[in-house]
């Protein structure tokens, strides 16, 4: 009689799906009973999402052949999977995402300084004077994930977040449906929300220099069906002096175009994320790329590996971040192609450069 597998030889994909059927039959409420019992917009949005994808699994049938594996021993092939680097890279194969302190010096690293992290007024609140703090979780906590996880014990914003990029002295681009006129006046925009140093923690309070507010909306789009254009540009209040705007490529986006991002994923302290591709260029709007994101990174610049100019910026992912073990969570590692692993959607610079005057 021939041995069974182990879970651990089996495709990523087969196991993934496999741990999504068998988390359909968990009941909700036992999978959604997290560790920090307050609940907040960021995770009662991304958890919708997660929601849906289990009840469309609710009737698929278990792989026979995992029959004799549990869901524990799924969860771990998993992540050991995800863990090791040396195999194929939503996250997109495996987990590409870096701290600040681990961009190499260059380029990317002064990209990097110009990001800015979006969210409410009520998260970041003044304490003194000159100085705003802004309200976290512990990421791990908030969102019950297993001791694993990449960047577990770090803070996340506890507020609504996103990110976005400086495109002029004081024009940040963002997503369309980030940013709109109705919310422009609950918003703070703040510079440098990262980890500086590996033995040090993310940075929390802020200068009055460092936050920003929007004060005029100069365009945007953002579009349901059609075109599915998605992209807003805010003046802020004064002119951003200590850090370099970023460059809008004014080329073609082509297939297998090298690009990273860097942005906020899930309100995480910034992280930048390269060796992602650009994978399918046919729409006028937008392109796709296999870039590892979560919910939060929407208005996160994505750059050329080689120029670094800015391409495009995410707007949209399959939005199921996370995977249920039966005890905890782990991050969905996605496959090109899979019914739900549909890679990234950016919106392309060339629907709105012309609204910059530099260009």
């Amino acid at each position: 009689m021939s041995l069974k597998k182990t879970a651990i030889e089996f495709p990523l994909d087969v196991l993934d799906k496999e741990l999504i059927i068998r988390g359909s039959r968990f009941p909700e409420s036992k999978r959604l009973d997290f560790k920090d019992p307050d609940p907040f917009l960021l995770r009662d949005e991304v958890m919708s999402e997660t929601s849906t994808l289990y009840r469309n699994f609710e009737s698929a049938i278990p792989n026979p052949d995992l029959a004799h594996l549990d869901i524990n021993e799924l969860a771990r092939a998993v992540m050991e999977k995800t863990l090791d680097r040396s195999k194929e890279r939503a996250l997109f194969d495996k987990d590409d995402r870096t701290d600040f302190y681990e961009i190499p010096e260059g380029p990317a690293q002064k990209n990097a300084e110009s990001i800015v992290a979006i969210t409410t007024a009520k998260g970041l609140v003044q304490n003194k004077k000159d100085l705003y703090e802004l309200k976290t979780r512990n990421f791990g906590e908030a969102f019950s994930l297993c001791d694993r996880e990449p960047f577990f014990h770090q803070p996340i914003a506890a507020g609504g977040f996103c990110t976005g990029f400086l495109v002029d002295e004081d024009i940040i681009a963002t997503a369309g449906h980030a940013v709109n006129p109705g919310n422009l006046d609950e918003l703070q925009f703040i510079f440098d929300f990262r980890v500086d140093h590996p033995r040090c923690s993310a940075k929390k309070r802020f200068p009055g220099e460092k936050v920003y507010k929007g004060v005029e909306i100069i365009g945007r789009k953002l579009e349901r069906i059609g075109n599915l254009d998605d992209w807003t540009l805010v003046r802020l209040d004064r002119k951003v002096r200590d850090r370099q705007i970023v460059y809008l490529s004014q080329r073609h986006v082509i297939p297998k175009q090298e690009v990273y991002v860097i942005g906020h994923p899930l309100g995480l302290p910034l992280k930048y994320a390269p060796g992602a591709q650009v994978c399918d260029t046919v729409k006028e709007a937008f392109f796709k790329a296999d870039l590892d994101i979560y919910s939060g990174n929407s208005g996160s610049p994505v750059f050329d590996s080689s120029s670094h100019e800015v391409v495009g910026m995410v707007v949209r992912g399959a939005g199921n971040d996370f995977r249920w073990t039966g005890s905890c969570w782990i991050s969905a590692i996605f496959q090109k192609g899979r019914e739900y692993g549909i890679g990234a959607h950016c919106t392309r610079v060339s629907q709105f450069i012309q609204k910059i005057n530099r260009y």
